[in-house]
């Protein structure tokens, strides 16, 4: 299967997109273990391990996701991404002062799981009071909220754009939690 654009936003002279497979583009990436780490761009190397971005030059940048929350920020001069699951958030991957440092206007919110397909265990209640919701008899999640409460209590009043598609109910994209795929979805933010 060739790479298959799926969702694409435009912020001033930056484009963020999310593809269902690896596209045929160079682009800067860590190993992913959803930890709350950032890196900066004179970090990064083949060993780098991560779930977020913050660049300056190495335009474009990629995480990958298949449920998870790929959060993308676009501020003065500088551009991150972020690879938040309920582990990074809850270990506030999103406090922190190189992400503050790059004065974020925008932050875009790609393609995720959503809340009535996320189904968590009551611990869940203890780490986001606020954001497991029980429905019957079971607990859902929201990460979209999570991370909408987390970015402006960090970040002030900046704008939050949704992307709206839940990777488990759009057949286009990859899910984890829909059928256990080793597939992901490649989130590139990347100058125009």
């Amino acid at each position: 299967m060739s790479a298959q654009l799926i969702w694409t936003h435009e912020i001033g002279n930056y484009i963020f997109e999310t593809y269902n497979d690896r596209p045929d583009l160079n682009y800067f990436e860590v190993k992913q273990t959803h930890s709350s780490i950032v890196l900066n761009e004179d970090q990064i190397n083949k060993e780098s391990i991560g779930d977020g971005i913050i660049s300056k030059n190495l335009s474009p940048i990629c995480i990958k996701t298949a449920d998870c929350l790929p959060i993308a920020l676009v501020g003065k001069g500088a551009i991150a991404i972020i690879h938040a699951g309920w582990r990074g958030l809850k270990d506030n991957i999103l406090d922190n002062n190189e992400l503050r440092s790059i004065s974020p206007h925008t932050v875009i919110i790609g393609p995720h799981i959503s809340t009535n397909r996320y189904e968590v265990g009551t611990e869940f209640c203890e780490y986001f009071k606020e954001e497991t919701i029980k429905i019957d008899e079971s607990y859902y999640l929201d990460l979209g909220k999570i991370a909408q409460k987390q970015i402006k209590q960090y970040f002030g009043s900046i704008e939050i754009i949704f992307s709206g598609l839940c990777t488990y109910e759009n057949d286009n994209l990859n899910s984890y939690r829909l059928n256990k795929t080793n597939k992901r979805n490649y989130n590139i933010l990347r100058k125009k």
